[in-house]
């Protein structure tokens, strides 16, 4: 994750949006939005001075463009190796919280992973949204495979979600409504994998997660497979 600093304030922070850009930095934004693989933010970055001599930097908000998915607010920067233009705003001792306006760059997949943890539930309505037009149905699919990719590899983060068999039956049905076989093909096999604590907490919770369990999943399983999978869902070995 790339930040620039804008060369501008040509608005209030809370106002901040793409058309009030100055020229310079609307040029800025438009050659990063035209590479495909990366997402491209307007963000607020807030900074503060701490006792310690230290100080903290943070996104206070996010403006979302060009369909991408913002993360949380109060998300953590680095500005030594974060900020690539505008460092020397960032480097002033100040007590109180000062605000510049920003646009945040970074890959992609890199800002569905990053969803994932942060704003789980934004990605979903991103993907919801995404599938409402036949033409961002590629899109879709594209988040639609990231998200599945994080939840193979980060499956004790996934299922200690809050109603967990309700985002399996949403995330289902999503792949019915897109007509995503590939993608819900890989639902399933999360799904029915046995899921395993880390070993930092084995001893608290050995298994976390086996199979379906709920009807409401199964029935959105049912219906994939009548209007999607088809009868070869499950071939025989």
């Amino acid at each position: 994750m790339l930040i620039f600093l804008l060369r501008k304030d040509c608005c209030p922070v809370k106002c901040l949006d793409f058309v009030s850009l100055s020229q310079v930095d609307r040029t800025v934004c438009e050659l990063f939005q035209s590479i495909d693989f990366l997402d491209v933010h307007l963000a607020t970055v807030a900074h503060v001075s701490v006792e310690s001599g230290d100080s903290l930097y943070w996104i206070e908000d996010w403006y979302e463009l060009n369909k991408s998915i913002p993360l949380s607010p109060r998300f953590r920067l680095d500005a030594k190796t974060q900020v690539v233009d505008g460092y020397e705003k960032l480097s002033t001792s100040s007590s109180s919280v000062v605000h510049h306006s920003a646009l945040v760059i970074q890959p992609r997949n890199q800002s569905v992973y990053l969803g994932c943890i942060y704003n789980f539930e934004l990605v979903y309505s991103q993907l919801c949204s995404l599938s409402r037009s036949p033409s961002d149905r590629d899109g879709a699919l594209s988040i639609l495979g990231q998200v599945f990719s994080f939840w193979r590899q980060e499956p004790y983060f996934v299922f200690q979600l809050e109603d967990l068999e309700d985002k399996a039956r949403r995330f289902m049905d999503l792949c019915t409504k897109l007509e995503a076989k590939k993608e819900g093909i890989e639902l399933l096999g999360i799904l029915a994998d046995r899921s395993e604590a880390p070993n930092s907490l084995q001893g608290q919770q050995e298994m976390i997660h086996e199979g379906v369990r709920d009807l409401r999943v199964a029935q959105a399983i049912a219906d994939f497979q009548c209007r999607v999978a088809g009868k070869n869902l499950f071939p025989s070995k």
